[in-house]
């Protein structure tokens, strides 16, 4: 089966959101940001000498506040901060590779990827996990790189048939795959 698509900068932005929503790595350290952040707002809040405010309503104030920064954080800032990133590294180069008309070829024994400037071989067994979104398939390679396959684009056929596909010669190559999967 060949399958010819167009990656665009969204669907990069696309992946990297979701690959980061997912990571352990990544949510261990966005907690561990929002944790401190906390903890400067209440200890700065404490260290603020306000003349006949108690220390208790000081902590009653600054904790409210320490939890809607990191709600805030949490759901508006830190996604749109990793859109604004790779957006910014998208633009130090062309991205010949990656941006533009892509193609795969799918075969029992693994995936053929190929555009204008170059082709990559992945063995099924080489691949870590497939995952989707409604939108998107992410076929990582890597524990940090992924084929990505943008739904609205698959030519060549149906995408809920070709991601299926997909997802069956991965899992007849890899027993053990439903347990490599995020969500």
């Amino acid at each position: 089966m060949i399958v010819k698509y167009e990656i665009t900068e969204d669907d990069l932005v696309a992946f990297h959101r979701y690959h980061c929503a997912h990571s352990a790595a990544v949510k261990k350290k966005k907690y561990i940001a929002m944790l401190a952040a906390s903890v400067v707002i209440v200890g700065g809040s404490l260290l603020v000498p306000l003349p006949d405010v108690s220390p208790s309503l000081i902590v009653g104030v600054a904790i409210p506040v320490a939890a809607v920064f990191c709600i805030v954080y949490n759901f508006w800032t830190f996604p749109k901060a990793i859109d604004q990133q790779v957006r910014r590294m998208l633009k130090e180069g062309a991205n010949k590779a990656i941006i533009g008309d892509q193609q795969i070829e799918v075969d029992d024994s693994g995936i053929v990827k190929r555009n204008a400037v170059s082709e990559s071989r992945f063995s099924w067994i080489g691949v870590e996990r497939i995952a989707e979104t409604d939108t998107h398939a992410f076929i990582y390679v890597a524990s940090t790189v992924a084929i990505v396959i943008p739904k609205r684009s698959c030519g060549g056929g149906d995408p809920v048939e070709i991601i299926a596909l997909l997802k069956q010669s991965w899992i007849a190559a890899n027993p053990d795959a439903a347990t490599k999967q995020f969500d």
